[in-house]
């Protein structure tokens, strides 16, 4: 039931063109890629900043479109699977960190919010959703301090085997209170993260050594190349080989 206030804002929302158009303003913030999908994640809105990331000249050729038309496989279900949280669930996601590729096809650490949109008669027919690049593997810039000393092991000594008991015993947690506190702050588990982190250092130096991708599987903590190049695969939907090529093109 509308309150008096309620009636009030949607009489001067009324009023306006186009309801305002306040998603206009996220093009002054270039930092912040904001979108909305339908309840099938096609895209239906975004800034510039969006068409910037999916490197895309006019939203004639977003418009409709889904992840699966502008990232590799293992990327784009994974966009996905999170909105399907965000529209099947009704569930919001809040400031996921996550591994993605950006504006220049490289890998880089992104913190993404999606909230679930709700047509007229209260049902969700989609999502709004915000993400914005972080600092490259930089968790400082996160509001997680209580996993700092975790983050700061995982981050420093990703190359090494790396022990989840004694992470929790940095953060002074039981493994058990240490892996459901990661998990609530960060949206995914330790041994994902530590991947992830793994992932990124490897992307960096396809791209920017000379180094086999042994070598590079070898120094970024994968105890084997076949597994590495299964994981790049996996997450980042093509294979290191292929990675390498496209970014020295």
């Amino acid at each position: 039931m509308k309150t008096p206030k309620h009636i009030f804002v949607e009489d001067f929302l009324a009023t306006l063109k186009n309801r305002g158009e306040f998603e206009s303003l996220f093009d002054h913030l270039p930092e912040v890629c904001f979108f909305v999908k339908d309840s099938q994640s096609r895209l239906i809105m975004g800034n510039q900043t969006l068409l910037k990331l999916l490197r895309q000249d006019s939203f004639e050729t977003v418009i409709g479109k889904t992840g699966a038309d502008f990232y590799p496989k293992g990327i784009a279900d994974a966009f996905h699977a999170d909105d399907q949280v965000v529209i099947q669930g009704g569930l919001p996601i809040h400031e996921r960190v996550e591994l993605l590729l950006d504006a220049e096809g490289g890998v880089s650490w992104f913190c993404t919010t999606k909230l679930p949109l709700y047509g007229i008669d209260g049902r969700v027919v989609g999502l709004k959703g915000l993400t914005r690049k972080l600092g490259k593997a930089n968790p400082r810039l996160h509001p997680f301090n209580k996993m700092m000393p975790a983050l700061d092991i995982i981050c420093n000594e990703y190359s090494n085997a790396i022990d989840l008991n004694d992470l929790a015993r940095e953060c002074h947690l039981s493994p058990s209170q240490f892996r459901r506190t990661f998990r609530k702050l960060l949206g995914t588990s330790p041994l994902q993260f530590i991947l992830n982190v793994r992932l990124q250092a490897a992307a960096d130096l396809l791209t920017n050594s000379r180094l086999s991708v042994t070598e590079i599987a070898m120094k970024c903590g994968f105890n084997e190349s076949n597994y590495f190049t299964r994981q790049f695969r996996q997450h980042i939907g093509i294979n290191p080989s292929e990675y390498r090529k496209h970014r020295y093109i």
